[in-house]
């Protein structure tokens, strides 16, 4: 399948706190918290170490007292500590264009006075209009924007600035496009009735809003089965609010439900947050590494009823757009702290650091393997591959991919070698694989079992040079992370199938944690494939008669089927849009047959090993679906990211320029 589309941000967070993934990683923040002190890490080539994140930098600058003038300090990329001014270093963090990320308008574009036509009244082009704050006019003497308890106060506190808010926190669920007039920030139209909640996508002109209808939840001291009123009719929280966390298309044509990425108060779930129920809502957000956790709807702490919808980290990741607006969400909140700064430039390296080198082309791992099979993957003569610049190179298989498979640390730091574990033909070499040598490359996999043995590079059959990177094997392991992400890797394979199943009367009980047993998960999703794949009639598993909507679906909608903490597939994968990571609906039977990159691959790609979307030739055994549940991905232990940034490997330095 194709690199998914980006998600887009737009501002604070929700979910991923938002929401994001993964499938959704590393939990971000549904926390206004200070930003770490930097690590001291090596002096990037080509990155001065004095060089710092802009938010950083900012916060080093309030901290400091928000001088005029004179110098403060902050601390650099290498640990060491360097001196900056307002003038030289902060004004131009606010009045430069393409700064914040390429392309980006200057911060006063938008607020360059404390005038009517200036959003919201503020300044932001000299050190007293920053000073003034913002809705300078219909709020005098203004709103600060630094953290002080009022204008003028000088009890800077950065953690709770309403600056670092708007800079750090993107908006949830991600995927909103950015509006300046503000019209859609409390979400869209609801109209009441006897029967709950009618949702209008795309009217924000009116009386009630879905956060409206939170709001009172809220201030009606947020009960779980109690009636409230809102709109002069009755409603509750299971029936008319919880749906706006649990359901996609609430907030937006194609908006990923809130449970995607929040899904339970463990690692795995974004901001390690519930908002999949009242209690995990009650819970907060970072339940584990802030114990007891951060209360989300303004309470003073988890379990206090004092609750504060105006103050709220709910209300605030809910309507606040990033700024400066159009920085692309990322699940991971890498960007959380804007781009490596110094001296009012952005600095940076368009591509990481080579991992190895051996020669003067850059070019990604997995490219330059793929460009090797495509040569008709050669020994000893010379192939050409495209740098990352444009440059035409060439390589040989000795000196530039050989070592991709037997050097340490090759595909991330700490990474062993290939050929650790897929050392020989042998049966104590893992899948009876050699890649230590071109011929045992040739010889494929599973050399022994399997004779004359599984080729890795496409080919029909071991021996054969009509090679088909496209549907190599080794292509798919080096590239596909496991589904859903989060498995922990075993090396005996033990848990490929999925967890262990019981059939009974009433349907599938999953066994969570037992791998050792005769059916598992991936026993019944392929009967199913294999029984012609029926929406509605029964198929056999196990001696019983189960059903797709009763038994198998629930392994792509629900939480914790795969693995304790593991997310519902379609935390990412929920619609047919351009948010859904690879465009692919698994929450029901109609989006499993459309398939994945149903936009951008029209008219898609066939997750049951059809010949085409539409067609009833399955095949489990080939399947896309089959291969991302069980494959993990190779080298063992590169980080899942949903972004998929990192599917083609490091950067390598390899070949030479023609």
């Amino acid at each position: 399948m194709r690199k998914p589309q980006t998600l887009l941000l737009l501002g604070s967070l929700l979910l991923l706190s938002a929401l994001i993934v993964a499938g959704c990683q590393a939990p971000a923040t549904l926390t206004v918290e200070p930003s770490p002190t930097p690590e001291i890490t090596p002096e990037p080539e080509g990155i001065p170490g004095a060089a710092a994140k802009a938010v950083d930098l900012i916060a080093a600058w309030v901290e400091a007292g928000a001088p005029e003038m004179g110098a403060f300090d902050y601390i650099g990329i290498d640990g060491n500590t360097y001196p900056a001014t307002y003038e030289a270093d902060i004004q131009p963090l606010f009045t430069e264009n393409g700064l914040w990320f390429e392309s980006a308008q200057a911060c006063t574009g938008c607020h360059f006075g404390n005038t009517e036509n200036s959003y919201h009244e503020m300044d932001l082009s000299s050190h007293a209009g920053i000073m003034t704050g913002g809705d300078a006019l219909s709020e005098p003497p203004g709103v600060p924007l630094l953290g002080q308890s009022e204008v003028g106060a000088t009890d800077f506190d950065w953690d709770h600035a309403k600056l670092k808010e708007r800079l750090r926190n993107n908006r949830m669920p991600p995927g909103w496009e950015f509006d300046i007039t503000e019209v859609d920030r409390d979400g869209p139209c609801l109209e009441v009735g006897d029967n709950g909640i009618a949702v209008n996508l795309g009217e924000y002109d009116c009386d009630l809003h879905a956060l409206d209808l939170i709001g009172a939840w809220v201030e009606a001291g947020a009960p779980e089965t109690e009636t409230f009123e809102i709109g002069g009719s009755q409603v509750t929280f299971e029936r008319d609010v919880l749906p706006f966390f649990t359901e996609p298309n609430m907030w937006f044509e194609g908006s990923q439900n809130c449970t995607g990425c929040h899904f339970g108060n463990t690692e795995n779930s974004y901001h390690e947050m519930d908002l999949s129920s009242y209690a995990g809502i009650m819970t907060g957000g970072d339940a584990l590494s802030e114990p007891p956790g951060v209360p989300l709807l303004g309470q003073s702490e988890v379990g206090a009823t004092d609750y504060d919808w105006s103050h709220s980290k709910l209300r605030s990741r809910l309507r606040n757009n990033r700024m400066a607006p159009g920085i692309e969400f990322d699940i991971t909140e890498e960007n959380r702290d804007g781009p490596l700064v110094l001296h009012g430039e952005r600095v940076g390296m368009d591509t990481e650091m080579a991992l190895f080198g051996n020669g003067d082309c850059e070019v990604k791992a997995v490219d330059l393997i793929a460009a090797w099979v495509e040569a008709g993957a050669p020994e000893t003569e010379a192939f050409a591959f495209e740098a990352l610049d444009g440059a035409a190179c060439e390589a040989a298989y000795e000196v530039d991919i050989q070592p991709l498979f037997t050097e340490n640390g090759l595909w991330f730091e700490s990474a062993q070698a290939c050929t650790g574990c897929h050392f020989g033909n042998t049966e104590n070499s893992y899948h009876e694989m050699d890649l230590s040598s071109h011929a045992g490359i040739m010889t494929g996999g599973d050399a022994l079992s399997e004779p004359p043995g599984v080729p890795l590079l496409g080919q029909s059959e071991v021996g054969a040079t009509d090679f088909d990177w496209d549907h190599a094997k080794l292509k798919e392991r080096l590239r596909n992370n496991r589904m859903p992400p989060g498995w922990e890797f075993d090396i005996t394979e033990v848990d490929r199938d999925g967890p262990c199943l019981e059939v009974g009367d009433n349907g599938i009980a999953v066994n969570l944690g037992e791998y050792d047993c005769d059916l598992h998960a991936l026993d019944l999703i392929g009967a199913w494939v294999e029984a012609g794949a029926p929406e509605t009639e029964t198929f056999e598993i196990g001696g019983s008669q189960v059903t797709f909507e009763r038994d198998v679906l629930p392994f792509f909608t629900e939480p914790n089927m795969w693995f304790e903490g593991s997310q519902n597939c379609t935390g990412c994968h929920f619609g047919n849009t351009e948010n859904s990571y690879h465009e692919m609906d698994l929450s029901s039977y109609a989006g499993i047959m459309t398939g994945g990159d149903a936009l951008s691959e029209p008219p898609g790609v066939p997750l049951l090993g059809q010949s085409e979307v539409g067609a009833t030739d399955y095949d489990w055994s080939h399947s896309k679906l089959r291969s991302r549940l069980r494959n993990n991905r190779m080298a063992p232990g590169i980080e899942f990211d949903i972004t998929e940034e990192n599917r083609d490997g490091p950067v390598i330095l390899a070949g030479t320029k023609k």
